[in-house]
């Protein structure tokens, strides 16, 4: 049922409608009509763009133009179909108790689940607020394991490099020889705070390096 809902292909289209689209909630659907869960998502959409007419208008965008890249990017669209919001051109997000609260990933279970949490969009936007609450049970909402996973080896790899960078640092240190004084052969010993503030700024380095 996708075809009773306006499909945006062009970049200008997205920017006219999220500008012109006053005082109610804009859902914007990015996705592809060749993917299952897209067109089980567009169903429900369809089924409910009438009875969320007086507060929210809903449109496709189609992820395969070349002119929408920039708004993939924008929003991070890894996973599809991805679901934003706006309200009076500012993004909307939603905490449903995942680590991204930018969009919702996948399709909706029900027509109601879909109606309950644009009605709490609007209700939040209309008190001025850019973030709302998710109002379905957290068994409602999609899981997405794998993202999950690749964050997690991303923050791991992150920790080993500095692990690393720090050994070699410290090994560094350890063959390091003590400056000599330019008046005299006699090894100079230098300050404890010298050294300490030495090292901080070589751990600041690595941890640099290592984010």
């Amino acid at each position: 049922m996708s075809y009773l809902l306006k499909t945006l292909t062009k970049k200008e289209e997205v920017d006219s409608i999220i500008r012109s689209t006053i005082d109610k909630v804009l859902v914007l659907r990015l996705g592809r009509a060749s993917d299952s869960t897209s067109l089980l998502l567009d169903d429900i959409l369809a089924k409910s763009s009438r009875d969320v007419s007086k507060f929210a208008t809903v449109a496709l965008v189609d992820v395969d133009s070349d002119d929408i890249q920039v708004y993939l990017h924008y929003f991070d669209i890894t996973l599809i179909p991805s679901t934003v919001f706006f309200f009076n051109a500012h993004h909307m997000k939603m905490d449903s108790g995942t680590a991204d609260h930018t969009k919702w990933i996948g399709a909706f279970r029900t027509k109601q689940d879909f109606i309950d949490v644009v009605e709490a969009i609007f209700r939040g936007a209309m008190k001025g607020k850019l973030i709302v609450n998710c109002p379905l049970p957290p068994e409602r909402i999609p899981k997405y394991q794998l993202t999950l996973r690749m964050s997690r080896t991303a923050n791991t790899c992150q920790i080993v490099v500095f692990v690393l960078l720090c050994l070699i640092m410290w090994i560094g240190m350890l063959e390091e020889e003590p400056p000599l004084h330019r008046e005299s052969i006699i090894k100079v010993q230098i300050p404890k705070y010298q050294l300490f503030y030495k090292d901080v700024k070589r751990l600041a380095f690595c941890f640099v390096l290592a984010m």
